[in-house]
């Protein structure tokens, strides 16, 4: 959701090009954003959280509503809620919550697919969904692995088997999307329906996600995305709340129960340590021309504290962005897009539970696997989560596709408004030199890419005097 004022008038929209049509001319860039995008955004720790591409149309963030006024205000707040008023059946109580906000994105919905990794997220969804529609065909849209990759090994987890289990003890139809990609109209044609650039690359990989799913005629999508947010990554600052309270054998315990066998390996030498994947792209700032500043990481010594950063703190612009650009994209598609481990109430709840329902034994996610034993398999449920590319297939053909979409778009001479901010020629010197399979790299490329073409279209667009809209 978009606002802007064109004088006294307030106009919102559900996507930039709904603000822009509105306007008697084309607005103007916003080079504030484009600079902390560049130097914060690819960090996913952008400052202005509500700024949009352009000067004085704003997003409504995650979280938040516009009054009647054009106030920007929050709708709830994770710790809107005190103490859980009856603490005991703690894990009844959750599944009440997993259930409830399930049903709630049901109501509307008349054909429903899911998005299906084979992780705990994904799966939780797909069972409590399939527990609701007990005998309604379902359809699971699952991202595979190409058939030849040129990425690395470590980007491609191999997560089919999973998948596959749990779409046949879910009897879900199950889509495995790992080919047909066409990348050369899909940068123009996500460019103009976003009326920006995508801050996000998920969306534009999982294409033909939707693609198939409006061709099955799917008119809601489910998501397992929010588990990350909901369950804190693992929650692995527990650790840090169990030695800050000095319960040390509590803490011995769950640190060891929480070495798997690659990690003893590497203690003992046997395998290399490798980088964390948590580790935030930062090859792109060589080809920059502004000053960038490391993003200061704010200091989180609780699961609590790290689960608020998350969700609408210093932490949320990637949850932000991902389910904004989402909804942008898949409502072309005529498809609602839902996220139920995103429901307030789900997340409110959750916030308040101990952090010993959130990591126990050595596993993170303790209280969901908890409830998840009941409706997947156990292999399922009690795994380690998973590690690689979420759209491995995709990603590689947009690799491979890349040095092709880059050089056909932008030129040496480029002499846009980025020019300022971005070394073009040292780019495309890059992109035809080697492979690019880094993060940050591919996300800056991307972003060039569909800013290029904002600007010719842009100037194209239809312009009329601003009309006063205060129903949203």
């Amino acid at each position: 959701m978009f606002y802007c004022y064109e004088g006294d008038k307030l106009i919102t929209g559900q996507s930039l090009p709904e603000i822009i049509t509105q306007l008697p001319q084309a607005p103007a860039f916003n080079h504030q954003y484009l600079q902390d995008y560049l130097t914060q955004g690819l960090f996913f720790r952008q400052a202005n959280n509500n700024s949009t591409v352009f000067k004085n149309i704003y997003r409504i963030p995650f979280g938040y509503e516009l009054s009647a006024t054009g106030t920007l205000q929050r709708a709830w707040n994770i710790y809107d809620k005190g103490e859980i008023e009856e603490p005991k059946n703690l894990l009844l109580q959750f599944q009440e919550k997993l259930t409830d906000a399930v049903t709630k994105c049901l109501v509307q919905a008349n054909k429903v697919g899911l998005e299906l990794s084979g992780g705990l997220d994904s799966s939780s969804v797909a069972a409590l969904i399939r527990q609701a529609l007990p005998e309604v065909e379902l359809i699971a849209f699952t991202n595979g692995l190409p058939k030849n990759s040129i990425l690395e090994k470590k980007m491609l987890y191999d997560e089919s088997a999973y998948s596959r289990q749990v779409a046949q003890h879910l009897r879900l139809q199950q889509i495995i999307i790992n080919s047909d990609y066409d990348f050369h109209t899909l940068v123009e044609r996500y460019t103009e329906l976003l009326g920006s650039f995508s801050e996000v690359i998920f969306p534009f990989l999982n294409y033909r996600c939707y693609e198939l799913a409006q061709q099955a005629g799917i008119d809601t999508l489910f998501s397992g995305f929010g588990g990350d947010e909901m369950v804190s990554q693992q929650a692995g600052r527990y650790l840090h709340e169990l030695k800050a309270s000095r319960k040390y054998i509590h803490y011995y315990y769950e640190k060891l129960r929480s070495k798997n066998t690659k990690d003893w390996l590497r203690i003992l030498k046997i395998l290399k340590n490798t980088a964390s994947r948590l580790v935030m792209p930062v090859t792109h700032q060589d080809f920059l021309k502004i000053m960038i500043e490391q993003p200061e990481v704010p200091e989180l010594a609780t699961v609590q504290e790290y689960e608020f950063a998350l969700i609408q703190g210093a932490l949320s612009t990637h949850l932000d962005r991902r389910v904004s650009t989402l909804k942008s994209l898949s409502a072309h598609y005529g498809i609602t897009y839902q996220f139920p481990l995103l429901d307030p109430e789900l997340l409110q709840f959750f916030h308040r539970l101990p952090s010993s329902f959130k990591r126990k034994h050595g596993k993170g996610r303790y209280a969901l696997r908890q409830v998840m034993q009941h409706l997947l398999p156990k292999n399922i449920v009690w795994r380690s989560d998973k590690e690689g590319g979420t759209v491995p297939a995709a990603q590689d053909a947009f690799v491979r596709a890349l040095p092709k979409l880059f050089l056909e778009r932008v030129s040496p001479g480029y002499q846009g408004v980025l020019k300022d901010y971005i070394e073009i020629p040292k780019l495309i010197k890059r992109i035809e030199k080697e492979i690019i399979h880094d993060a940050g790299l591919l996300r800056l490329s991307l972003m060039v890419m569909m800013f290029v073409h904002l600007e010719s279209w842009l100037p194209k667009q239809k312009y009329k005097n601003a009309v006063s809209k205060f129903s949203y």
